[in-house]
């Protein structure tokens, strides 16, 4: 009976540092779980987004969008605002031997171009970072 008494408790004292160790490492774990869905829905918007802009760029055409007041495209079933820039630069082209100057013009061909989403409140919270993705 008197061992009763000398018990110190050591036993419950590891078992409840253990336990606090074993929080601390599942509140990390549970931390990076939670920034890791978050980059992977980041990186799929932002896949999404540049693929929305290669089709654009593709199917309506960049003259089109160089045009356009206000070109958008879609992204996750929401519309997204574009900048398009065009620059239509003078260049030489040879054909069959024969050279021929294009000066730049309001009809001459695009020689560069460059369309990215606006950097605004709501294309940060659907693509992530500050909401830019650029298609040169």
């Amino acid at each position: 009976m008197a061992s009763l008494y000398k018990q110190k408790g050591d036993a419950m004292i590891e078992a409840l540092v253990s336990i606090v160790l074993l929080g601390v490492i599942m509140i990390g774990l549970t931390f990076l779980v939670a920034k890791t869905a978050v980059a992977q829905k980041n990186t799929s918007v932002q896949n999404m987004a540049l693929f929305a802009l290669r089709s654009a760029a593709q199917t309506e055409g960049v003259s089109a969008l160089c045009a356009a007041a206000s070109p958008s495209v879609t992204v996750a079933n929401k519309n997204v605002a574009l900048t398009a820039q065009c620059q239509r630069n003078a260049f030489t082209a040879t054909v069959a031997g024969q050279t021929i100057n294009i000066p730049a013009a309001a009809n001459s061909p695009i020689t560069a171009s460059a369309l990215t989403t606006k950097q605004d409140v709501t294309n940060a919270k659907l693509i992530g970072g500050d909401g830019v993705i650029s298609l040169n």
